[in-house]
């Protein structure tokens, strides 16, 4: 959800409501590392759709909190490169 977002707000052709129609536009937003052993859990873009379309009014709501999520760790990351760039100059 969060790559989906992402990939509207950098892309004019990409909106939210059509996105399955130009996935070939979406990007990942952000990696993942573990330190240890996990397992992860995911949506096939096909299930996503399908939950669109069944299921439009938890799908408007799932839209906003991954908005809301995605503003959030946007602003973490801008906080990190600031701490990492202070590092930097300070060798």
């Amino acid at each position: 959800m969060v790559d989906i977002i992402g990939s509207a707000y950098k892309h004019d052709k990409l909106e939210i409501e059509n996105w399955f129609t130009r996935k070939d536009l979406i990007k990942r937003q952000f990696s993942v590392m573990a330190i240890c052993y996990t397992e992860v859990m995911s949506l096939s873009n096909k299930d996503l759709y399908r939950i669109q379309m069944e299921f439009l009014e938890y799908w408007e709501t799932l839209i906003e909190d991954k908005v809301t999520f995605l503003h959030k760790l946007l602003i973490i990351k801008l906080a990190a490169i600031k701490i990492s760039n202070k590092f930097e100059f300070e060798e």
